[in-house]
């Protein structure tokens, strides 16, 4: 008999003997999963198409071959490892997936687009649903948010999906939610479904079966039965509370041998370079005095201001341009910006180190997360900028948010709580980014950096930082040398 065939009946023998024994309830426990724990898996030696000039690395191929050799999966990497850029690399490893519904916040539908286009090996209709139902029958691939999900769903379920990918998975965690309900009933029709989450589980273990019933509700069909398992239930004068957790270890083993896949940056380090970075692209509409600074812009360039190129070098551009720019862009950008913080931060446990610009940007900033954060600007005294310094950097502590003016805090300090660096305004000049990004890599700092800039998509903003990151590669190669 095959060795790895006689093992599967072993597991399974084992299994309805201790069932049997009523040592496992049958309507309850989890029946072990044949094979072998994968849930941390770093490596494969699989072959992915990627477009030139790309590739993945080793554990995002793992997580490729994960994702292609079950129908349904939980993958929860840390934030930075490229959860999409799996997704990507799943629709270019099996052709046969057709038709993609991609779900995720309002402020990621952008970056989504974006990687999609970058990472896809064949040419695809991609569709980013803003409210308009043109193409959403036909178009290969459809990005929606969760707000929109109800308003849409009539059309999206008379579809058959061949995958559905629900990014942040965590908006998912009530049961009771409109917006989960209908997840719930577009994964039972689809062929394959990933939640994909940094952030599996938030508060509570309850909040767990949600996520579980979308992918696999044969497995988890019952929510009481679940929680009667494995959240300590409490009888009250009220009812059940389900607030606890129990059978802790038989949940984790479960999850790792079927479901899951989660690395975490420690496991992976040896991969990743020090510093990951990422452009995010917020879906801004202009106003019109940045398409009027865009007319001026496209005259002293000579291009059409409906498509500016690629790049734009800052330093040809007058000064009183750029002045005028910078300011509109980073008013436009800041209610976006603050929404992205909202959306991937809020219960995301590490520490960020947020940089803008502009005054007006850096207060809207640290008042909307005020009893969260630190504010240093240029006014602010030595002494005050040293508490606030303490104040984040200190272990424990309830201040989550450092955020900072670039040029007035960008220099000679150290922030290494923070492992996570957000430019809401990223500047324009190459050294002062990487002044600003040494903030959090520095020596003491035991992880890999991720550093995200917003951009207003199809903008200036996103142009001109094309242009400044080009610059910027070739003074560090240069200094490298």
């Amino acid at each position: 008999m095959n060795p790895i065939l006689r093992e599967q009946l072993c597991r399974a023998q084992i299994h309805l003997e201790r069932r049997n024994r009523g040592e496992i309830p049958s309507s309850q426990a989890i029946p072990p999963q044949p094979g072998v724990e994968t849930f941390n898996r770093t490596e494969s030696s699989i072959i992915v198409p990627a477009p030139k000039g790309l590739d993945y690395f080793l554990f995002q191929r793992a997580g490729i071959e994960f994702l292609a050799s079950r129908r349904e999966a939980l993958l929860a990497d840390d934030m930075g490892l490229g959860k999409s850029v799996q997704i990507c690399g799943l629709l270019n490893y099996l052709p046969e997936i057709v038709s993609c519904l991609v779900i995720c916040p309002a402020s990621l539908k952008a970056t989504w687009h974006r990687e999609l286009n970058r990472w896809l090996t064949t040419p695809r209709s991609i569709l980013v649903c803003d409210g308009s139902t043109a193409e959403l029958g036909t178009a290969g691939v459809v990005i929606i948010n969760y707000d929109l999900l109800g308003r849409f769903y009539p059309l999206l379920s008379k579809r058959s999906w061949d995958l559905i990918a629900f990014d942040e998975g965590h908006y998912l965690k009530n049961r009771e939610a409109a917006r989960t309900k209908h997840a719930r009933e577009l994964a039972r029709g689809a062929k394959r479904r990933v939640i994909l989450t940094g952030t599996p589980l938030l508060n509570r273990v309850s909040e767990l079966w949600s996520l579980l019933n979308i992918l696999a509700p044969a497995q988890w069909p019952n929510f009481y039965r679940f929680a009667h398992r494995y959240c300590a239930p409490v009888r009250t004068s009220w009812g059940w509370d389900f607030r606890g957790s129990s059978n802790r270890e038989e949940l984790a083993q479960g999850l790792r041998r079927g479901l899951l896949l989660r690395r975490r940056k420690k496991h992976v380090l040896a991969q990743l370079p020090p510093i990951v970075r990422q452009v995010i692209p917020l879906a801004v509409d202009p106003s019109p005095l940045l398409e009027h600074l865009t007319h001026r812009i496209a005259e002293l360039y000579g291009f059409d201001p409906a498509h500016p190129p690629f790049e734009i070098d800052p330093e040809k551009i007058p000064f009183e341009l750029i002045s005028e720019i910078r300011r509109e862009t980073g008013a436009l950008k800041t209610e976006a910006a603050i929404e992205f913080l909202r959306e991937q931060t809020t219960d995301y446990f590490q520490k960020v180190l947020v940089f803008a610009h502009h005054l007006d940007v850096l207060e809207a900033l640290h008042a909307n997360f005020a009893n969260k954060s630190v504010l240093v600007t240029g006014q602010t005294s030595l002494r005050a900028r040293q508490k606030a310094l303490d104040a984040f950097q200190a272990e424990g502590s309830a201040i989550k948010y450092f955020i900072a003016s670039t040029r007035a805090f960008g220099l000679g300090v150290t922030l290494t709580a923070a492992s996570h660096v957000i430019f809401v305004e990223p500047d324009w000049t190459p050294a002062l980014l990487d002044q600003a990004e040494a903030r959090a890599h520095r020596i003491g700092q035991d992880s890999r950096v991720l550093v995200q800039y917003l951009v207003l998509e199809n903008s200036l903003d996103e142009k001109i930082l094309a242009a400044v990151q080009s610059k910027r590669a070739v003074i560090n190669a240069i200094i490298e040398r």
